[in-house]
C-alpha cells in the first residue's frame, strides 16, 4: 500500500476497498496500513457512513403500488454492493447478482462524488463529525448502528430530527485481534455478520415509515433518511407490487398403456415465451419461476438443433426425424425424440411482408422494460425491411388510433419519427385495438405477401371486451381470413401470460416473451423469416405405439397442445404453425415391454380380483419374433399450406434395432433432453426421479459447444441451483 500518500490513488484505494472490490489480501493489507493512520481512517468511515446514509434514504423513496423496480437499476446495484444486503427483488437467500463493468464505474462514480461534497453537506446539517463514544480506539475501528421510530415525513420533511444521544446497543462491533489490526466497516468480519443477518432476514415489501429502521449512526446525532428524502405528499402506502401474472394451470401429462390408449395425438408449438419468462425470473428478479408459468416444450423449442431439412419441399415443407435412446435419468426406460425441421427461405428470396404493428400504449406500459423495448426492437426491425414491405402501427389505449397508415419499408424516416413519438398512458382497450389491427390488415391485404398482425402488449385488457372467451372467437374469426397473429408479451407483474398464449394459439401464430434488447433482437430481426413466414399451418402429429415393444409411453409437455384422437382427421381442427426454418422436437418417456410401469399413485391389487383369462383372438406376449411386428412405432403427420383449407397427410413408421439403444446419443438428443429435465424440474414434476440441477448440467455438457445461447442456458441452470 505504498500507493496512499498520492491523492488519485488514494481515492481508488479507498473506493475499492468501501465496494468491496479488493481481494481479501489486499484488503488485509489496506487495513494494516489505515491502523497506523487516523486520517485515512477518518475518510474510510466517512465513505461508509455516507454510503449507508444514501442506500437507507433511497431504501424508503417512495415507489408507485403498481411499479417494477428493475433488478439492474442503479440503486439496487449500489445498495447491494455496499451493504450486501438484499434487496426487494433478490432472492431469500440475500445472494446478490454478478455486477457488470458498466455498473461498477457508475459505483465509484457515485462514491467519489460522496468524497467531494458529503462532508459539507453533512457538517451543515449538523451532523457531528467527532468519534464518538471511542468508536476509534486502540481496540480498533468500530461501527454503530440504532433502532428508532422513523419520524413522519409531514413533521419535518426537510429538516433532520434531532436524537439523543444515549445510543441504543451496538449490534455490529467488530472486535480486533492480538496484531492489532483494525476492523473497518467493509471487514470480512463485519461483512460476515452483514450477510448472515441478510440470509435470515424474510423477503417483504418496502417498510413503511412508521415501521422501525436502521440508521447508521455517526455519533450522538443521527437522521432518518425518511424525514429528509420524503416530501409530506407522498402516500405511507408504498412497497413493491404483488406478483399479479395470470397462468393457466396444466396437469402434466401421464404415462398410456397403448393397448388402451394406442395413439398421442397433439399440434405443433414453436412459442417460446415460457423459457424467456423463466430467465426473465432468474436473472432479473432472482427468484425461481412459478412452476404453473412453465411449458417444458416451449424450454425445448426455444434453441436451435442440427436436423436436416426436407430434399423437396413441394413434397413436404419439414423433415422428420426420430432418434429413441436410454433414458438419461431414468434406468430401465427409454427415450424418443422426434423433430421436424422446416425448409429455409434465404433472406433474400423471402416474401413481401404486410405487417401491421398492434401496440399496447397504455399506463401499464410505461417502464422500462416494455414500451421502451418495443420501441428498440421496432427500430432494429428496419433495417430489415424493403421497399417491397409494407408497415403499420395501431395503437390502443383508452381507444385505438392508427397512428401510421401502410408505409413503404424504404421510408424509414417517417416510420422512426413515429416509432419514437410513442408514449404510454391511458386503460387498456385490447379487444378494440385487435378489431381495428385486423381491419387494417385486410383492407391492405396482398396476396403476395406475409399478411400478420404483430401485438405486444403486458396482455393486460381491462376496457371494452375483456373475456377472453369473446377475444378468442374474435381472433378465430379474423385468422379465415388469410392474416396471421404474432403475440409478443413485455413486462413482469400483471402479466397475462394465459391470455397471450391463447390470442397466438386462435390466431395462427406464435408467441414470444420480449425480456431484453436481446431478444427483440432475435425474434424481429434474426428470426425475422422464421417468425413471419409460415410454411406450413395446422400441423398436427399422432403417433401409434406397437404393445409389443412399448408397455407405455409418455409425452414430455404439450400439455395445452392435446388433441383428440379423432381431431387429426378432422381439418376444422385448429392447430399449430411452422415458420421457415423452425425445427419442432418432441420428446416421449417409453417403458419397454416386461419393464415395470412407472407410478406416483401406487394402490394395492384387489385381493378377490376375477382372474383375466386371454381369448383365442388375443396375440400371446410370448409370441415370437416372427409374430411381433419390427415396429415400434407409426408416425403420422397432417398440415395444411398456408393459403389451403384441406390437409395432406404423411406417414411412416419407425423400427428400432435394440443393438443400438447402446450407441452414444446425438448431441440434439443429449441437449434437448437436458432442457426438458430442467423444466420438469421447475415444474415440480413428478417424474424427475432422483435428478436434480446437477443432473441437468451433466447432461448438457457434451452438448454445448461454441453456442453462446447454450452457454446461457448452463448458466441458467447454475443459477437455479442456487435457489
Amino acid at each position: 500500500m505504498d500507493n496512499l500518500n498520492d491523492k488519485k490513488e488514494r481515492e481508488i484505494l479507498l473506493t475499492a476497498y468501501v465496494l468491496g472490490e479488493m481481494s481479501p489480501e489486499e484488503a488485509f493489507a489496506f487495513e494494516k496500513a489505515a491502523a497506523a493512520d487516523e486520517e485515512l481512517q477518518e475518510e474510510v468511515r466517512a465513505i461508509s457512513e455516507m454510503a449507508e446514509f444514501l442506500s437507507s434514504a433511497l431504501e424508503n423513496e417512495p415507489f408507485p403500488p403498481e411499479e417494477e423496480v428493475p433488478e439492474n437499476g442503479l440503486f439496487s446495484r449500489v445498495k447491494d454492493d455496499l451493504t450486501d444486503s438484499p434487496t426487494p427483488e433478490m432472492n431469500l437467500s440475500g445472494k446478490k447478482n454478478r455486477i457488470r463493468w458498466s455498473w461498477k464505474l457508475a459505483q465509484i462514480s457515485l462514491v467519489l462524488i460522496i468524497c467531494a461534497g458529503g462532508f459539507l453537506l453533512f457538517s451543515a446539517r449538523g451532523f457531528n463529525w467527532q468519534i464518538a463514544n471511542n468508536i476509534l480506539s486502540s481496540e480498533g475501528f468500530a461501527t454503530k448502528s440504532m433502532v428508532f421510530d422513523a419520524v413522519p415525513a409531514a413533521e419535518s420533511p426537510m429538516e433532520g430530527p434531532e436524537v439523543d444521544g444515549n445510543l441504543l446497543e451496538q449490534d455490529l462491533e467488530a472486535e480486533s485481534d492480538e496484531s492489532n489490526s483494525i476492523s473497518l466497516p467493509n471487514s470480512p468480519a463485519v461483512a460476515e455478520s452483514t450477510r448472515e443477518r441478510a440470509a435470515g432476514r424474510e423477503f417483504s415489501p418496502r417498510a413503511s415509515r412508521k415501521e422501525k429502521q436502521r440508521v447508521f449512526c455517526l455519533g450522538p446525532e443521527a437522521v432518518d433518511p425518511s424525514a429528509i428524502m420524503m416530501h409530506p405528499e407522498v402516500k405511507e402506502d408504498f412497497r413493491v407490487p404483488e406478483m399479479r401474472n395470470s397462468y393457466e394451470a396444466v396437469q402434466e401429462q401421464k404415462f398410456h398403456d397403448p393397448k388402451e390408449a394406442p395413439f398421442s395425438t397433439f399440434g405443433v408449438d414453436v412459442d417460446t415465451a415460457s423459457f424467456t419468462q423463466t430467465r426473465h425470473f432468474l436473472t432479473e428478479m432472482n427468484r425461481l419461476p412459478p412452476p404453473e408459468s412453465v411449458r417444458v416444450e416451449e424450454f425445448i423449442n426455444y434453441f436451435k438443433y442440427d436436423l436436416k431439412g426436407p430434399e423437396d419441399k413441394e413434397a413436404c415443407p419439414f423433415e422428420t426425424t426420430v432418434e429413441v435412446r436410454k433414458h438419461p435419468w431414468r434406468d430401465g426406460l427409454l427415450m424418443a425424440m422426434v423433430s421436424l425441421k422446416g425448409y429455409e427461405i434465404p433472406r433474400e428470396n423471402r416474401p413481401k411482408l404486410n405487417l401491421v404493428f398492434l401496440l399496447d400504449v397504455s399506463g401499464s406500459m410505461s417502464y422500462w422494460n416494455r414500451l421502451p423495448l418495443v420501441k428498440d426492437g421496432m427500430l432494429k426491425l428496419l433495417d430489415s425491411l424493403s421497399e417491397n414491405d409494407r408497415v403499420s402501427i395501431v395503437t390502443y389505449a383508452n381507444g385505438t388510433e392508427i397512428c401510421l397508415e401502410p408505409t413503404s419499408g424504404a421510408e424509414k424516416e417517417k416510420i422512426e419519427k413515429k416509432i419514437l413519438a410513442l408514449e404510454a398512458g391511458g386503460s387498456t382497450a385490447g379487444g378494440e385495438g385487435l378489431q381495428q389491427a385486423y381491419a387494417l390488415a385486410k383492407k391492405n391485404f396482398d396476396s403476395e405477401a406475409v399478411n400478420r398482425v404483430i401485438l405486444c402488449s403486458d396482455g393486460d385488457f381491462n376496457v371494452g371486451m375483456t373475456d377472453n372467451s369473446q377475444l378468442l372467437s374474435m381472433i378465430e374469426r379474423e385468422a379465415k381470413s388469410g392474416v396471421f397473429l404474432t403475440v409478443l408479451g413485455f413486462g413482469m407483474g400483471n402479466f397475462h401470460d394465459d391470455r397471450m398464449k391463447m390470442l397466438a394459439a386462435g390466431g395462427n401464430g406464435n408467441y414470444a416473451y420480449v425480456d431484453s434488447r436481446a431478444e427483440a433482437n432475435r425474434v424481429l430481426v434474426n428470426d425475422l423469416t422464421g417468425s413471419m413466414v409460415t410454411i406450413a399451418k395446422d400441423v398436427k402429429l399422432q403417433i401409434e405405439f406397437n404393445p409389443a415393444h412399448i408397455a407405455a409411453y409418455r409425452l414430455i409437455g404439450y400439455e395445452k397442445r392435446r388433441l383428440a384422437d379423432r381431431d387429426f382427421h378432422d381439418d376444422r381442427k385448429d392447430s399449430g404453425e411452422i415458420g421457415a426454418g423452425h425445427s419442432v422436437t418432441a420428446l416421449y418417456e417409453l417403458v419397454p415391454s416386461g419393464v415395470a410401469v412407472p407410478r406416483n399413485d401406487f394402490v394395492d391389487k384387489p385381493r378377490y380380483a376375477p382372474v383375466e383369462e386371454k381369448t383365442a383372438e388375443e396375440p400371446s406376449a410370448e409370441g415370437t419374433s416372427e409374430e411381433v411386428s419390427p415396429e415400434w412405432m407409426f408416425v403420422k403427420l397432417r398440415w395444411k399450406q398456408p393459403e389451403a383449407s384441406e390437409s395432406t397427410l404423411k406417414t411412416f413408421p419407425v423400427a428400432v434395432d435394440s443393438e443400438r439403444l447402446k450407441d452414444v446419443p446425438s448431441v440434439n438428443f443429449q441437449f434437448a433432453s437436458g432442457v426438458a429435465l430442467f423444466g420438469m424440474l421447475l415444474q415440480e414434476s413428478e417424474n424427475t426421479g432422483k435428478s436434480d440441477f446437477g443432473t441437468v448440467l451433466e447432461l448438457i455438457a457434451p452438448a454445448i459447444g461454441d453456442s453462446e445461447s447454450r452457454k446461457e442456458f448452463r448458466e441458467l441452470v447454475e443459477r437455479a441451483g442456487e435457489f
